[in-house]
């Protein structure tokens, strides 16, 4: 197995996809109703944020360009903390995919399904991910070979 880091710019690219997209899926219904007409004031006072905290991840990581979260975990804590921080960046990132795919699952059914449950909608998505899955390893282990 090739042991490669993560460039600085692709962990800001990775956090930005894992961050962005939760918000970008949940954004219009949820600030349709939380703010009503200041959604869009919302929105802008989010991007800040957002942006001041890119920033400040950019800034942690200009003197560990060639490290990545769990070696600068295990450089703090040990293995220890490395396992624990690799625990929770998995749980994070499924947490994030199941509500992510369930509220635009509830979303789709809403719009296109409407007489059918949220288990069919919810199959739909399994069955066309898992054969999206299988092609594309499949189109790698043939490019590979």
């Amino acid at each position: 197995m090739d042991n490669t880091k993560i460039s600085t710019w692709e962990l800001v690219c990775l956090t930005s996809v894992v961050t962005f997209t939760p918000l970008l899926v949940t954004l219009p219904r949820s600030a349709a109703e939380a703010f009503g007409t200041g959604a869009i004031l919302h929105a802008i006072y989010i991007g800040i944020i957002v942006s001041l905290y890119f920033w400040i991840i950019l800034k942690l990581y200009k003197n560990q360009e060639s490290k990545d979260i769990f070696d600068l975990a295990e450089n703090v804590g040990g293995n220890i903390l490395r396992i624990l921080t690799g625990i929770i960046v998995v749980v994070y990132l499924l947490s994030t995919a199941f509500i992510t795919i369930n509220e635009f699952s509830e979303d789709v059914k809403n719009v296109l399904f409407d007489d059918n449950t949220l288990q069919t909608v919810n199959l739909f998505f399994i069955i066309a991910i898992s054969i999206a899955t299988y092609f594309g390893s499949q189109k790698k282990a043939l490019h590979i070979a």
